[in-house]
């Protein structure tokens, strides 16, 4: 199953970065959102993931 990428955004900046499955993504992004008051966004994740900080 395809990943999902969350990510919570202080103005331009990313202050978490979280892959997971879609069921987990929506309940993180709820979480998050309600926790921070900040825009999260979640994306799907195709192909290989970087994990040296890249996009």
């Amino acid at each position: 199953m395809p990943q999902r990428r969350v990510r919570v955004w202080f103005g331009d900046h990313v202050i978490a970065d979280y892959l997971v499955e879609l069921d987990v993504a929506e309940r993180y992004a709820a979480a998050s959102s309600r926790r921070f008051g900040l825009p999260v966004t979640v994306d799907l994740v195709s192909g290989p993931i970087r994990i040296d900080g890249g996009q």
